[in-house]
């Protein structure tokens, strides 16, 4: 399977300073609290407020990162990326990476197992999802 990065320069902004969220307005969210995921493939579904914030850390595992409604600013290897509702944000296994949101969002996520990454990119890149893949997503599963 081959997955086509888009144009990076496309969706992030180079010349803007690394994302530091004001401490006297933000809140720090938390992170999963395990260091395996419990299935080769979890999806996680979170909403955030405005001016919540999640600090640089990396994992095991490749995550598509989404924001079914509102635009994630995210952090990663050092360069900045914005996930709007017609994007996704591909971070592959063990590369740090930190977000910061400065309106409210409905923040989802497919983690993958490393084994389910080894043809997905290898660096950080934005996606175009399809109509199917932002459903999916957007449902919320009980």
């Amino acid at each position: 399977m081959i997955i086509a990065c888009l144009d990076a320069s496309l969706y992030f902004d180079p010349d803007n300073p690394p994302l530091i969220p004001d401490s006297m307005n933000s809140k720090h969210i938390d992170l999963l609290d395990f260091s395996e995921l419990p299935a080769p493939v979890y999806f996680r579904y979170a909403d955030y407020n405005s001016h919540e914030y999640a600090s640089a850390h990396r994992h095991p595992w490749g995550t598509l990162e989404y924001s079914a409604n509102g635009v994630m600013h995210m952090e990663i290897g050092g360069t900045r990326f914005m996930s709007p509702p017609q994007y996704a944000v591909w971070v592959p296994p063990q590369i740090e990476h930190s977000f910061y949101s400065n309106q409210p969002i409905n923040y989802r996520a497919v983690c993958l197992a490393p084994m389910l990454c080894r043809d997905l990119p290898q660096q950080a890149c934005t996606l175009a999802i399809s109509d199917i893949v932002k459903a999916i997503l957007k449902a919320k599963v009980a």
